[in-house]
C-alpha cells in the first residue's frame, strides 16, 4: 500500500497525506451496527485462501463470543464454500450475491472483518472497519493495512507461513476491537 501511494504521488508530483481517506466511512453508519463478523474467504489466487478448517475454529470462536457470521461470494466456487462454513459455524449466514455497491453498504454495518488479501478486505480498510488481514506470503508491506500513529488500531495483518494461525488471528481481532 505504501509503496503505491509513494509511486502515484512521485509520478503525479504531489505530497503524499498523512491519512488515507478514501470518501468512504462506515463509522456514519454507526446506528445501523449489526453484531456480525464477515468473513472474506475467497480471493483471485488458491496460493491466498486460508484453510477451511481454519475459518471453522475462528467462525466457533466469534459466534460464542456473540458474533454471527455472514459470508459474501462473488462467483459459484465461493458461494459452495460459502454454505459449507455456514453448516459448520451456528448461525452463520451466506449472503445473496450483492453489487459491489450493496455489498460495501452492507459491510458498512457490521462490527468488522477477517478475510484474506482481496478487493473485498481492501473495501473493509477503505471503510475503516476493524479488520484482519490473514497472509499466506509476505506482501503485507505493500498491501496490507496501514497504522496510523496516535490513531486506535482498527485493523491489522498476520502473516505466516504456511499460513497464521487461529490463535494469531484471533489475538489481532481482540486487538482491533479493544
Amino acid at each position: 500500500m505504501t509503496r503505491g501511494r509513494l509511486l502515484c504521488a512521485n509520478a503525479l508530483q504531489y505530497e503524499v497525506p498523512p491519512l488515507l481517506q478514501y470518501g468512504l466511512n462506515a463509522t456514519q453508519k454507526t446506528q445501523n451496527i449489526q453484531k456480525q463478523i464477515v468473513f472474506v474467504h475467497g480471493s483471485s489466487r488458491a496460493d491466498k485462501e486460508w484453510p477451511l478448517v481454519n475459518w471453522h475454529a475462528l467462525g466457533l470462536r466469534l459466534s460464542g463470543a456473540g458474533y454471527q457470521i455472514v459470508l459474501p461470494h462473488g462467483n459459484e466456487e465461493e458461494r459452495l464454500r460459502s454454505v459449507a462454513m455456514a453448516e459448520m459455524i451456528p448461525n452463520a449466514i451466506v449472503w445473496s450475491r450483492m453489487t459491489i455497491d450493496d455489498l460495501m453498504e452492507a459491510m458498512a454495518c457490521t462490527a468488522g472483518v477477517v478475510g484474506v488479501d482481496s478487493g473485498l478486505s481492501h473495501i473493509a480498510v477503505a471503510l475503516n472497519l476493524p479488520h484482519v488481514q490473514i497472509y499466506n506470503f509476505d506482501t503485507a508491506w505493500r498491501t496490507g493495512p496501514i497504522e496510523h500513529a496516535n490513531e486506535k488500531i482498527r485493523q491489522r495483518s498476520v502473516v505466516d507461513f504456511p499460513t497464521p494461525s487461529v490463535d494469531a488471528v484471533w489475538s489481532l481481532w481482540q486487538e482491533c476491537i479493544a
